[in-house]
């Protein structure tokens, strides 16, 4: 009789389908599936490309990480901000890497990025060298040709971001025929690859002449059809970094769902932030709802808010940074306990104060020297181990996250630590009386703006979890003083601060830097300076690996690109590099030779502010300003190190504040 029971039971139970899994979909989503995957978003950038961003030698510990903390949306997971310079081999690691994050689940759900640059470069990316398919000339109604991609026709015709991001390097404009295909057939590339969403990047800047959203519509309705016929599960989510303005189309919602920065809110007390919905631009509560294209009305158009990265440093000036960088860089910079407080907080504060919002877990993400470790330029949540000695450590906390039940209210409001615990948190006891407690009372004191480059690194010195960089043995580091003039030079260690000189309004003004060089430099793509402290007006010096190129641009103010080309010494000897801008021409010189110039205006205009920040210790040997052109000899002179202090015509010579008057001007040396 029992065994009657039990077989009679198998059977029905055999007959009773299984619950449905909320992650399940083909061809559609319910909101309630595209809820659940978002709740569990990582942003893992380039786990299944690899490369700077996401070195090799971390990928296995990353996918055990991945298994340990489960995320059902893996954002980034696959990016080419170059053109790659083997698309085949590109689209093979692709497939290959997405194939082992599926092995682990397959429900897991993987995005492709499509970003706002093209490249044109000799030698190097090129999408002039990328046939195109027949099937994107049927796509797109055309009359299939034998021929590649054709980066001038990706541009906007007036001009405009051409060389944007660097020599060849340009944002395309989406109402270009051309930069539609190219996106099509990139976004084909990736679903036949086993990605199930596409993220078109900056589309509010590739669409900035697209006013009625059609040539984008056109793009996303393509990628969808092919989506249908050729994804994982028939189904592709489209997504982008958008605002509201970019939502909406007839009325209908046109993405899937939208992904934006977090818009950090600087804290008073080191190295603390917040969120706060008005911020900037940031988009918290002002996304609209509508028809979601699967079909359903939302009340709000689903959005990622991630943690942002873009600079390479330490900007005091940039608008969008959280003290003093980008969100990723001040993450990484944390102390552990506070990343996993913050984490918390964050999720939370989300979910109050957005309809459809979600935090996306800073799983693997860019982060930039000098705020970690000079060797590390990403953040990866790994726990630290043998396998992934850089790890951040906050695998349980991200897994405790996702575990919480995504669709019910949200947690009780989290305590933040007081004042001795989150010192604790980060790293000092405020009550120590040492540096830690004047730091911390200064930046109680001050507010972000007025903050300096240079005050900012020593507080993620003392707060964070990243060493001071290390010097040259040789390294001598100039005098600290408050300033020359309220108008003139501020120097803090290694940041120097030049503002407008009204005294020599409507003259020339001579900038002149020298640089010493050793082998080891080109073993990295690096920039010297910071190109983003500059805005109408500054300089920066840059060696770019995928080039081979050492060059100088400078800004001027002209909306014209500037830049002057070193060669690249490989005789594994000292070098020195000079560039000197004297408001009529750019001029660069190595070892005293001179190499290149180019017509160039003065690169600091009246009342525009100039920061000139060293990017790598030691390297940069010497700054000079002067009110008047150097004649050439002059500049050769100094290039090659002959003339130290005085050139023929004798200015007035201010070194770290002595004034020494001489002949008809002055000038200022800055020695590091």
């Amino acid at each position: 009789m029992i065994k009657k029971t039990i077989l009679a039971f198998l059977l029905l139970a055999a007959l009773i389908p299984a619950a449905a899994d909320v992650y399940d979909f083909d061809g559609s989503m319910t909101e309630a599936c595209l809820r659940a995957y978002l709740a569990r978003a990582a942003g893992w950038n380039g786990i299944c490309c690899l490369g700077q961003e996401f070195p090799e030698k971390y990928h296995d510990d990353s996918l055990r990480a991945v298994a340990n903390v489960k995320p059902m949306y893996i954002s980034r997971a696959v990016l080419a901000w170059e053109t790659p310079k083997d698309p085949e081999a590109h689209f093979k690691r692709a497939a290959d890497s997405a194939a082992e994050l599926h092995a682990i689940d397959s429900r897991i759900l993987l995005e492709a990025a499509i970003f706002e640059a093209v490249y044109s470069l000799e030698d190097g990316p090129d999408v002039d060298r990328i046939p195109i398919p027949a099937r994107v000339f049927e796509a797109f109604g055309l009359p299939a040709e034998d021929r590649c991609f054709r980066y001038e026709d990706m541009l906007f015709p007036d001009g405009r971001y051409r060389d944007y991001w660097g020599k060849g390097i340009s944002v395309p404009d989406i109402t270009r025929t051309e930069t539609r295909m190219w996106e099509y057939y990139r976004a084909c590339r990736y679903i036949d690859a086993g990605y199930e969403a596409i993220n078109f990047g900056a589309v509010e800047l590739t669409g900035v002449d697209d006013t009625g959203l059609e040539a984008r519509a056109q793009v996303l309705s393509l990628v969808r059809a092919y989506g249908r016929q050729h994804a994982r599960r028939h189904c592709v989510l489209c997504t982008g970094h958008l605002k509201a303005g970019s939502a909406l189309r007839d009325g209908r919602l046109l993405w899937d769902l939208a992904e934006f920065p977090l818009r950090l809110v600087t804290g008073t007390e080191p190295i603390t932030a917040s969120i706060q919905p008005g911020h900037r631009d940031a988009t918290y509560g002002t996304l609209p709802g509508g028809q979601h294209p699967m079909g359903w009305q939302t009340a709000a158009l689903p959005c990622l808010y991630e943690f942002d990265n873009y600079l390479s440093g330490i900007d005091a000036r940039n608008i969008y940074a959280v003290w003093g960088t980008d969100e990723t860089s001040w993450f990484a910079s944390c102390k552990p306990g506070y990343r996993n407080y913050f984490l918390k907080y964050a999720a939370d504060r989300i979910s109050r104060i957005t309809v459809n919002g979600f935090l996306m877990m800073p799983c693997g993400r860019p982060c930039r020297v000098p705020l970690v470790k000079p060797q590390q330029y990403v953040y990866l949540c790994n726990e630290p181990s043998e396998a992934c000695p850089i790890g951040g450590g906050q695998e349980d906390t991200i897994k405790a996250l996702f575990e919480r039940r995504y669709d019910l209210a949200p947690a009780p409001a989290l305590r933040e630590p007081d004042k001795r615990e989150r010192g604790e948190q980060l790293g000092f006891d405020p009550m120590d009386g040492g540096i830690g407690e004047r730091l911390f009372r200064k930046a109680e004191s001050y507010t972000a703006p007025n903050y300096t480059n240079g005050y900012i690194k020593d507080v993620f010195d003392v707060y964070g979890v990243s060493p001071a960089p290390e010097k040259p043995a040789d390294f001598v580091p100039g005098p600290k003083q408050a300033g020359i003039s309220p108008a003139g030079l501020a120097l803090d260690g290694p940041t120097v601060e030049v503002r407008s000189f009204p005294e020599i309004s409507g003259g020339s003004l001579t900038v002149y830097a020298a640089f010493m060089l050793s082998p080891e430099v080109w073993e990295d793509s690096f920039m010297l300076l910071e190109k983003y402290s500059f805005m109408k007006s500054g300089w920066y010096v840059k060696y770019y690996k995928p080039e081979d190129s050492l060059y100088a641009e400078i800004f001027d103010g002209s909306g014209e690109r500037r830049t002057v080309d070193f060669p690249v010494p490989r005789d594994g000897g000292l070098h020195r590099i000079c560039f000197v801008c004297d408001g009529k021409r750019l001029s660069a010189y190595l070892d005293g030779a001179l190499a290149d110039k180019t017509p160039a205006g003065s690169i600091v205009p009246d009342a525009t502010n100039l920061i000139l920040s060293g990017g790598l210790a030691g390297t940069l040997s010497d700054i000079r300003i002067y009110n008047y052109a150097l004649s050439q000899r002059d500049a050769e002179r100094l290039s090659s190190g002959l003339m130290e202090e005085e050139p023929e015509e004798e200015p007035d010579l201010v070194i770290f504040g002595e004034i020494r008057r001489r002949g008809r001007g002055f000038g200022i040396s800055i020695g590091f």
